[in-house]
């Protein structure tokens, strides 16, 4: 059936590896003890019967839907888990930040000719502290974007459970942390007395972007209404990565991102983008040109024509 559907080839003892390692048994989910829900854990239950003589053991599926997040972005909590030491130790999510900030890059890189890609400036301010700026700049004449990069928007404990006051106390560790880096930069900008930001002297016009990694839906109505006695500048968007990857294909031959970041905040400031892409991409398609090439050849193992994937 999913060869079927995908026109792949995965052989028998490939379907059964990814059943062993979606499943559980009953008395493993019973026994789970940790931060991930054992049915996000495990969403298909090994029952070990066997009612059929010949067709083999029953599996059941519990939800598709956690099926789909534990290949996707419940990978990511996955890893999160497998490699957590406590005492706020773990080296994936230190990585993988540093990762997810570069890999904003290369996209940035790829999908800007015209307008040029500048990464993190680190300056000296008073005292002798040394400044981060935002993770990434994107500057044509007097034009600003300025980006900031999180791995996180809420944790997996709000996802799972959600409640008023988890949710606002991730909140201020990542999407308002990243605000504030990023007024702070433009406030520096502004003031012209880092020579490190010099750069951005000439810059008349700033559009602010926090990208995360991990779906928050309604995240620019949630943040905006739950935290707007935190925030004092409202003018920022919030977008994931599958949004930002979508986002910066649409635009590509007009390179038109300023424009799309700085009319949604004067207009539609609270809506999601998977909404406000219908309205400014009515023919929008959502396959992604930077990330085909990298499929092709990451699915060519696969497929049953065995084309040869194009060089990247």
């Amino acid at each position: 059936m999913v060869n079927q559907k995908t026109e792949l080839s995965f052989s028998a003892e490939f379907h059964k590896i990814f059943t062993k390692w979606c499943s559980g048994t009953y008395d493993s989910i019973l026994g789970q003890n940790n931060l991930l829900p054992p049915f996000v854990r495990y969403p298909i239950i090994e029952t070990k019967a066997t009612p059929l003589a010949g067709k083999g053991e029953v599996f059941l599926v519990l939800s598709q839907h956690l099926l789909h997040d534990k290949l996707t972005s419940g990978l990511y909590f996955y890893l999160i888990d497998r490699f957590n030491e406590g005492n706020n130790k773990n080296k994936f999510k230190e990585i993988f930040g540093y990762v997810f900030q570069e890999y904003i890059g290369e996209l940035l890189r790829s999908y800007f000719d015209t307008w040029k890609v500048i990464p993190e400036i680190k300056y000296k301010k008073e005292g002798r502290k040394i400044q981060d700026s935002v993770d990434w700049f994107i500057k044509k004449d007097d034009k600003l974007i300025m980006i900031e990069v999180k791995q996180s928007s809420i944790f997996l404990k709000a996802k799972q459970n959600p409640s008023i006051q988890e949710i606002i106390s991730d909140l201020k560790k990542t999407v308002i942390r990243a605000i504030e880096q990023l007024n702070t930069t433009e406030e520096d900008i502004r003031s012209n007395k880092y020579p490190e930001l010099c750069e951005f002297n000439n810059i008349k016009s700033f559009v602010k972007l926090i990208v995360v990694n991990d779906p928050l839906y309604n995240a620019n109505y949630l943040v905006k209404k739950i935290m707007s006695k935190e925030v004092a500048d409202l003018k920022f968007q919030v977008i994931n990565i599958s949004e930002f990857e979508i986002l910066l294909s649409n635009q590509k031959q007009s390179e038109s991102l300023f424009d799309i970041l700085y009319y949604k905040a004067v207009e539609d400031n609270e809506m999601d983008f998977n909404e406000y892409f219908i309205k400014i991409f009515p023919g929008e398609h959502h396959n992604i040109d930077f990330l085909m090439p990298i499929w092709k050849r990451f699915i060519a193992p696969f497929s049953q024509n065995k084309e040869k994937p194009n060089n990247m």
